[in-house]
């Protein structure tokens, strides 16, 4: 249980460092050429979007676990 759990902190991490890392050039985004802001856009916002989901399954996962193993416990 305890390598599970450092994985899934490890997830969580790596998914804020891609959020970190990403969101602040998501708000710099020109768009003068209209084609090459779209792309930016994007590039951008897979990485954010991937990084919420690591995040988010990374705490539903620790804490199903830890839930499972109360219940193995009592």
């Amino acid at each position: 249980m305890k390598v599970a759990i450092a994985l899934y902190l490890l997830g969580i991490l790596i998914g804020i460092y891609a959020i970190w890392n990403n969101l602040p050039a998501l708000f710099d985004i020109n768009f003068k050429d209209p084609t090459i802001g779209f792309a930016r856009f994007l590039m951008l916002i897979i990485p954010i979007g991937v990084g919420l989901f690591l995040i988010y399954m990374g705490i539903v996962n620790i804490k199903e676990l830890v839930e499972k193993e109360k219940k193995k416990g009592t």
